[in-house]
């Protein structure tokens, strides 16, 4: 099989009602320059030649200990399917994930949209549907959105802007330096979920495949989000928030309002915030997100476990060495 030209795959992107800045040819030569990760393309075509779906992911394991048990394969947005891909060439896909992801002790799908009606095929190649929800907001009008917020949140956003502050997209080493060392903190401490190395995010700007938004108060930084825009979309990538620190400026709340500012203002339509928990367990994250009027959607993921005693383990290990 021929290998993908950049012509063919912008055609899928144009074409594709699963299009998503995490499966661009952008975004795989980004992945593939990161020494920590081993980065995989899944492709198939039609019986006359034309691309018909891929799939970008790559395969991490953390460090220390916790390698031996955390060793997965992520497909960030789900699979860029052709409108008219057939069953059959769908599994072939799916075969070829697994098959460039055998080593991994499982694979996880993360969708951006909704799949559902391929639900039978990644089931019959062994892919299990696991719920999991997301929140949208209509950017295309920045006073819509203020309309569309619940009334703590307007009240929020008042305050917050009527304090000084400093919008910013980082440019420097240092402001990296500085996103990433709060990042972390944040991750660490509330979040409790590991993140890239600072050489993702450092290069991440340098290539141009994202931005950086900084919130300054006083010259400190006070929040920030790591942004991907495409097409219609910016999508909340890595976010936080000094709220403790500076509870009557409400660091979160300002950097998701100048985002869906910013956003409307370029012609963007949609705020992808990235996840929302599980249905039927409290999420205060959730909570956040649903205060701006967003929209709830249940895309899912779509789960693969290579090696069940491993994954079971490690389940285990991570939870207790956490």
């Amino acid at each position: 099989m021929r290998s993908i030209t950049s012509i063919d795959w912008q055609e899928l992107l144009t074409e594709s009602p699963y299009s998503n800045a995490f499966q661009t040819e952008e975004m795989y030569n980004f992945l593939s320059s990161l020494e920590f990760l081993q980065t995989f393309l899944s492709y198939v075509r039609n019986p006359h030649g034309k691309l018909m779906g891929l799939a970008v992911g790559y395969i991490q394991a953390e460090k220390g200990i916790k390698k031996h048990f955390s060793r997965r394969a992520i497909i960030q947005g789900g699979l860029l399917l052709a409108k008219d891909i057939a069953e059959g060439e769908l599994k072939t896909l799916l075969l070829d994930i697994k098959q460039k992801t055998s080593s991994a002790i499982y694979v996880e799908i993360r969708n951006n949209a909704d799949y559902s009606k391929y639900k039978s095929v990644f089931e019959e190649v062994g892919f299990e549907y696991k719920p999991h929800l997301n929140c949208l907001i209509d950017c295309s009008d920045a006073d819509v959105a203020f309309k569309n917020m619940n009334e703590s949140r307007r009240r929020q956003v008042r305050i917050a802007t009527e304090a000084e502050y400093e919008v910013k997209m980082a440019e420097t080493e240092a402001e990296v330096d500085e996103f990433y060392k709060l990042l972390s903190a944040h991750y660490k401490n509330k979040v409790k979920k590991p993140i890239f190395p600072k050489e993702f995010f450092a290069q991440i700007l340098a290539k141009k495949v994202g931005e950086i938004m900084l919130i300054k108060i006083n010259g400190k930084v006070v929040s920030g989000m790591l942004q991907l825009c495409h097409e219609k979309t910016v999508y909340d990538y890595y976010v936080f928030g000094l709220d403790t620190q500076y509870p009557n400026n409400y660091p979160s709340v300002l950097v998701y309002w100048e985002t869906i500012k910013r956003a409307s203002a370029h012609g963007y339509t949609t705020f992808d915030t990235m996840g929302a928990g599980t249905p039927g367990q409290a999420y205060g994250v959730r909570d956040f997100k649903l205060r701006f009027g967003s929209r709830l959607v249940e895309h899912g993921r779509f789960l693969s476990i290579n090696k069940p005693l491993l994954y079971k383990l490690g389940t285990l290990a991570i939870k207790l060495i956490s």
